[in-house]
């Protein structure tokens, strides 16, 4: 395989490697390298786990895999066979696979199904709207409902952020306004559009008594 340096590196290193490259750098090239890098040291495909973001990328992993063995690897006419049953997926599909085969230490039931991107958002809506029928309407007259979903789909939408706000106490709260409050003005008086706008109400000021001027 061509490979730059850097890739090289990668791909023949001995220990975990992690690799930060932007988009059109070579990464599927470089993750097929490292693929038959394992291959080389024995490894069966059925060995080896390769997942990625999209069914597209994944298709493209395999397809880009199975070209560099045909061609690396012509004496092992077995991995060809191999690869059309191992691991190379999108990380959902893997997960899925796991519950599959392990559904008791993955604590689900062996008949569960993964829900398509339409039937999830559809399931979450339902799911959503069955919480909030049982909020108290005192609720409601504290927060609107429709900005009480669109808040909840907000924290769906970023676990992650949401269990750092759901962590913050009420006691909090006045501060954190406050701080967004101040980083806000600051973003507004160091914007360049309204720099110069204040200069020129500055500059051209008029008599106090004139009706264009107080609305200036």
């Amino acid at each position: 395989m061509n490979l730059t340096p850097d890739q090289a590196r990668a791909v023949n290193a001995e220990s975990s490697v992690a690799v930060v490259a932007g988009a059109g750098t070579g990464k599927t090239h470089m993750l097929a390298g490292r693929y038959l890098h394992h291959l080389r040291a024995g490894l069966s495909p059925l060995a080896v786990v390769a997942v990625t973001f999209t069914d597209k990328a994944a298709a493209e992993l395999r397809a880009r895999i199975r070209t560099e063995v045909a061609r690396h690897l012509p004496h092992h006419p077995d991995a060809l066979t191999e690869l059309e049953a191992a691991q190379i997926s999108t990380l959902h599909a893997l997960a899925a696979r796991i519950c599959r085969e392990h559904p008791e230490e993955a604590g689900v039931p062996p008949d569960f199904a993964v829900l398509e991107e339409l039937e999830s958002a559809i399931w979450q809506a339902e799911r959503l709207e069955e919480a909030l029928a049982t909020l108290p309407e005192s609720t409601f007259e504290r927060l609107p409902y429709a900005r009480l979903v669109e808040v909840l789909k907000a924290l769906l939408a970023e676990p992650l952020l949401a269990a750092a706000a759901l962590a913050r106490t009420p006691a909090s709260w006045r501060e954190l306004v406050q701080d967004a409050r101040r980083q806000a003005q600051r973003q507004v008086l160091s914007d360049p559009a309204w720099v110069a706008a204040g200069s020129s109400l500055t500059r051209l000021s008029g008599p106090a008594d004139d009706k264009g001027e107080i609305a200036r």
